[in-house]
């Protein structure tokens, strides 16, 4: 898998293909061992956000009012 701070190491469509061949092997795996509940988790890294800078939300957004 393609690490978020390390983006532009494979082609996109490698790091697309490995990551869709993983994931289809964990979830058969948990199928195969009788699993029915599964829980998958991502971060704000998907989104692109480099780590030197701050996102665009957080304490210092304004917050809506109800």
């Amino acid at each position: 898998m393609q690490s978020p701070e390390a983006p532009g190491l494979a082609p996109d469509a490698a790091t697309f293909r490995n990551n869709m061949t993983v994931t289809f092997n964990v979830l058969h795996a948990a199928i195969r061992q009788g699993i029915t509940r599964i829980v998958i988790a991502s971060s704000e890294t998907v989104l692109g956000l480099p780590f030197d800078t701050p996102p665009p939300y957080g304490s210092s957004s304004p917050r809506p009012t109800p």
